[in-house]
């Protein structure tokens, strides 16, 4: 495979599966360039993670979705609840990449530290390396990264151009020197991004044969795993777990919170929880007693007395229709989050 652009997070996989540090490294690329793709990446990137895991320990999902093989690891008890939720967090950001457009670069960012933690718990528990610690996520580098004098000397420009303005004293060459460092930054910028589209599109049907070897990779793990390979999973499981720096925990959400609904349930009298219900991210409200359930109706979601902050600029958020679901959109810079990414699954919750 060609080494012109290398992984900063993933290349400890390519030994295992090539194709998962493709999709990784291309969610890199594009994090700050296309977030869009950055976003469907990361979600591929999980899909294989998730349909390897299952494969492991003798279940084939070769022919499953994404969501229905995370289920299964979910339901057979195969993945902690930190990772299920990694699984389910890159899906639905994915999802909405793909239906919704979703084009956020914190939410890019946010995916590629979930895929991130989720390389490195395959590595340890998957793979058997209890050991394994690649170390803290290092964030995507810009073409202004790459670039770093010139940044920092435009940078500088800048100042002083803002300098001369207030002065009023910048002669008319000083004003088209400074431009011309100013269009050769742009230039640099855009030729790095012409470089790298050009080294994956040269690459295509490598990529193609890669998830043709992947999937065979997942035939035979299937036919190789054992019966003992449920409890090794659990055993391995049990000595595992994430070290998130404060950077990373500060960016990605950890844990679901249990938000009450206002309404009470007819079947146990209990307080109903709001939960993640099916496909496309979607939300009920269920009894916990029993885990019976019903649709949450746009004036229960209205009337949540909860607080969601915004992941920018901290502001709160307002009640508001993200795509088809419900979510929080920040009102002074347009972030959103979608309350499915805030609640559990419904067949996670335990009686209050």
């Amino acid at each position: 495979m060609s080494n012109e652009i290398t992984s900063r997070n993933f290349g400890f996989l390519g030994e295992y599966d090539p194709l998962l540090v493709e999709y990784g490294l291309r969610a890199e690329a594009y994090a700050y360039s296309d977030p869009n793709a950055s976003l469907i990446k990361s979600r591929q990137f999980a899909e294989v993670l998730a349909k390897s895991t299952a494969c492991h320990a003798g279940m084939d999902c070769r022919e499953s979705t994404f969501e229905q093989t995370v289920g299964l690891l979910k339901r057979q008890r195969l993945i902690p609840r930190d990772v299920a939720g990694f699984f389910d967090h890159l899906r639905l950001a994915g999802n909405a990449a793909a239906h919704a457009h979703n084009s956020d670069r914190n939410a890019a960012l946010q995916s590629l530290i979930g895929a991130y933690e989720l390389a490195r718990w395959f590595k340890r528990v998957v793979l058997k390396d209890a050991g394994f610690d690649n170390g803290p996520f290092r964030p995507p580098l810009t073409p202004e990264d790459a670039n770093r004098e010139l940044k920092e000397e435009s940078e500088f420009l800048r100042i002083e151009a803002a300098r001369y303005e207030l002065a009023a004293s910048a002669t008319e060459s000083e004003i088209r020197e400074l431009s011309k460092k100013l269009e050769l930054e742009a230039a640099q910028y855009k030729e790095e991004l012409v470089r790298q589209e050009s080294v994956f599109s040269s690459r295509e049907a490598e990529l193609l044969q890669l998830e043709r070897d992947s999937r065979e990779r997942l035939r035979q793990a299937t036919a190789v795993a054992t019966s003992e390979s449920f409890q090794s999973f659990v055993n391995r499981n049990e000595v595992s777990s994430f070290r998130l720096g404060e950077r990373e925990s500060g960016e990605f959400p950890l844990v679901h919170l249990r938000i009450l609904s206002g309404n009470t349930s007819n079947c146990c009298k209990a307080p109903m929880i709001i939960t993640q219900s099916r496909s496309g991210g979607l939300v009920k409200q269920n009894c916990p007693e029993c885990n019976s359930g019903r649709s949450l109706s746009r004036e229960d979601f209205d009337n949540l007395n909860i607080y969601v902050a915004c992941g920018k600029c901290r502001q709160q958020t307002k009640p508001d229709m993200i795509g088809i679901n419900y979510g929080y959109r920040c009102p002074h810079c347009d972030w959103v989050c979608e309350l499915v990414s805030l609640v559990p699954h419904y067949s996670d919750i335990e009686p209050l």
